[in-house]
């Protein structure tokens, strides 16, 4: 294996520019010094070449921090080849402080793999936008329950992240919004929204009202086909109802990029903790749950390691890829 060998720091360098050294290469951004592997470097020596890693309860702990040995082991899965792609509910400009934590560029699959950018370059690879002959009646079916929603949208170059109604008084919606209002754009009415840009509508509330919701989003008779699924294991006192279009999801991102580099389903590993990291569980050569998940995740799971707050992903990271 080559040694490391960084360009002069004299040298300024952007995102996207990459000073090759061999194997190894390092970029700079944001004034933030990222070691590049070359896509080849190693991986077909692997085993498991990709790691699909969830982000909230799953990789970070309760209280929204990464342990040391996880960094460490990331980093090292990366050096070593493997393809990690962080997969995650959160919005991609949320994710980019995470991203810089492991000064390594890392793929991400955003709002439930509805949309892939590199980071942090911020290259986008894929995009699933929502059906918009559908946005009009899911509005107002919501309507029907007196809930509104929060639309994410994929509009990171304009600054643009979230649309909501100005009269949604939802208490959970509004302190989501006011944590985010810079990213927000707001409409009188929201059958007014561009549809053309949504790629998840999101509604915070209790399960009981959720669940009637996505009884009458499910069924076969609106013909609508969405990937509708209400996630549970949120550090706030309500679930999340997320809607996205039917080919939106983490395995859906996780194996168009696989195919894409040529990685075969049993070559991947991924792991999760909410019903959202079910398929990618299911479906990848290794599935496993954090001692955290909801049961239906450890059920469906190959392996259960240690909760979020224990070291799960590293010790899972240490024990398949290094």
């Amino acid at each position: 294996m080559m040694a490391d060998v960084k360009p002069s720091p004299s040298r300024a360098l952007s995102p996207t520019h990459l000073v090759d050294t061999g194997q190894i290469c390092w970029i700079e951004c944001h004034n933030v010094e990222w070691k590049w592997i070359s896509p080849d470097f190693g991986r077909f020596a692997l085993k498991h070449k990709l790691l699909a890693l969830d982000l909230d309860g799953t990789l970070l702990t309760d209280d929204k921090r990464i342990s040391s040995r996880a960094i460490t082991a990331i980093r090292a899965a990366i050096d070593a080849g493997v393809i990690v792609v962080f997969c995650t509910g959160r919005r991609y400009r949320t994710v980019i402080p995470i991203v810089t934590e492991m000064r390594r560029p890392i793929l991400v699959a955003y709002n439930n793999g509805a949309a892939v950018r590199e980071c942090p370059s911020h290259r986008l690879m894929q995009k699933t936008l929502f059906p918009s002959e559908h946005f009009a009646s899911i509005v107002e079916l919501l309507a029907s329950f007196d809930l509104s929603p929060v639309l994410h949208v994929d509009s990171f170059d304009d600054g643009v992240d979230l649309y909501c109604s100005k009269s949604d008084t939802n208490r959970f919606h509004r302190q989501y919004v006011s944590r985010n209002f810079e990213f927000l754009r707001e409409f009188d009415d929201l059958r007014f929204a561009p549809s053309d840009r949504i790629i998840q509508f999101i509604i915070m509330d209790q399960l009981a009202i959720l669940s009637s919701v996505q009884k009458a989003l499910s069924d076969g008779r609106n013909g609508w086909g969405l990937n509708v699924h209400i996630v549970r294991n949120l550090t706030i006192p309500a679930s999340a109802l997320e809607i996205l279009n039917s080919q939106a999801s983490k395995w859906h991102a996780i194996a168009e990029i696989a195919d894409d580099i040529g990685i075969s389903d049993d070559e991947i590993v991924a792991m999760g903790d909410d019903i959202s990291d079910l398929g990618m569980i299911e479906n990848a050569g290794v599935g496993i749950a954090v001692e955290n998940a909801l049961p239906e995740v450890k059920d469906a799971a190959d392996e259960i390691v240690p909760s979020n707050n224990s070291d799960g992903v590293a010790i899972a990271i240490e024990r398949y890829f290094l």
